[in-house]
């Protein structure tokens, strides 16, 4: 059976945490095998999670003895007993790691993970569970936190891929979350600077900047550009919410006009005033069908003066029919509460009918400053040459 629960909005103890103890976590994470070559070897991608496959990746992990702890604690927020995490590390680590609110007991002589870790290549990234297993109720858990901080997805994947990868002088990542772009672009940047407006997230991504010994970055809270008041930026990168996230958490209601829309104008509209003059910006966004060619407007609109400084491309990365959404809300099938799962569904298709969307596109939105300025709508990846990437079509369309 699977619950909705609400849970109060935590975050780490930085201030109790040594050097010792971010070292000895990435000490852990190889010994029990927890990393992105693990996770290919064993045909899992931990990129992208769905409650749906719960009990099958339980399954799946079984037959890996210890490196099959990692994957419990971390990645499906299941129980470990002590015992077998002892005889890995010593008892004491644990305690420390209950201590630092990283593991937490939990009954019958085991423990589970308090946060999800992720690895990317050779870093680690730290977020919340999104669902994991109550054994207290015997019942798969969907978890809601006021300020959710997400895991690393296959939307923040493509996004950094997009990138030209050159030395830059300045990065800005708005809407940091747990780091990821922040951390990955310090590898190629001689300063960032990264903002979210959820506290949490400000917590998890300072966290995530000790557990992989990045550099030269500065975490702010702020909404938007706020923060950066004056500055200019070689590379903007930006993630912001949209309508596939407001699905996620089954809420029709909250639905906008427009959703994403507004967001994302406030977004680009500002991108000039903080991009330097050979500078790129890239921004996850999510677009309807039925709006393409008001949104080509929409963006001329918001950029104003600059409508004639920038080349933009919108590189699609998928396409799909509205009604796909409706697997999102599917979550209340599994609850045995058909008739909520009906109504919610027929919702989602009334509100697709009256702003009359035929299909929705995910891709990324790049626009650079130049002196043959235009617009690209469609880059559609898929139907390229397999080997291309986000960054080759990226270079081409700027060279």
């Amino acid at each position: 059976m699977v619950i909705d629960r609400i849970v109060p909005d935590t975050t780490l103890p930085l201030h109790l945490f040594k050097r010792q103890d971010y070292d000895s976590l990435r000490n852990l994470f190889h010994q029990l095998g927890y990393t992105t070559s693990d996770f290919r070897q064993s045909n899992i991608d931990p990129y992208r999670r769905s409650f749906a496959e719960y009990a099958v990746l339980i399954q799946k992990v079984r037959h890996l003895k210890f490196q099959g702890i990692g994957f419990y604690l971390f990645f499906l927020g299941n129980k470990v007993l002590i015992k077998d995490l002892a005889a890995i590390i010593p008892v004491s680590m644990i305690k420390r790691y209950i201590h630092l609110s990283i593991l937490e007991e939990t009954y019958g002589n085991a423990i589970q993970s308090k946060v999800s870790i992720l690895p990317y290549h050779n870093l680690f990234f730290t977020c919340d569970f999104l669902f994991r297993f109550d054994y207290s109720e015997d019942k798969l858990v969907l978890y809601s936190f006021k300020e959710t901080v997400y895991p690393i997805s296959h939307d923040s994947i493509n996004l950094w891929e997009s990138v030209v990868k050159k030395k830059y002088r300045s990065v800005f990542d708005l809407g940091t979350g747990c780091g990821f772009h922040a951390i990955i672009s310090s590898l190629i940047s001689q300063k960032v600077a990264a903002v979210d407006i959820n506290p949490r997230a400000i917590n998890y991504s300072n966290f995530n900047f000790r557990l992989n010994q990045a550099g030269n970055i500065e975490f702010k809270l702020s909404n938007l550009f706020e923060s950066a008041a004056g500055e200019k930026y070689d590379l903007i990168v930006a993630n912001p919410p949209s309508i596939k996230s407001i699905l996620e958490n089954g809420d029709i209601s909250s639905l906008s006009q427009k959703p994403g829309i507004n967001i994302l104008e406030k977004i680009i509209s500002s991108i000039p005033d903080h991009l330097s003059d050979d500078g790129f910006s890239h921004v996850n966004c999510t677009i309807h069908e039925s709006e393409q060619d008001e949104f080509r407007k929409s963006a001329d609109r918001w950029l104003g003066q600059n409508k004639k400084k920038y080349k933009i491309l919108y590189l699609i990365l998928s396409e799909s029919d509205p009604y796909h959404y409706s697997w999102l809300i599917s979550h209340d099938l599994l609850k045995a509460d058909y008739k909520i799962y009906l109504q919610q569904t027929e919702n989602l298709v009334k509100y697709f009918q009256r702003l009359k969307i035929k299909k929705i596109s995910n891709g990324i939105l790049i626009m650079k400053k130049s002196l043959k300025a235009g617009y690209s709508e469609k880059k559609y990846l898929p139907f390229l040459p397999l080997k291309t990437s986000p960054e080759f079509v990226v270079s081409r369309y700027f060279k």
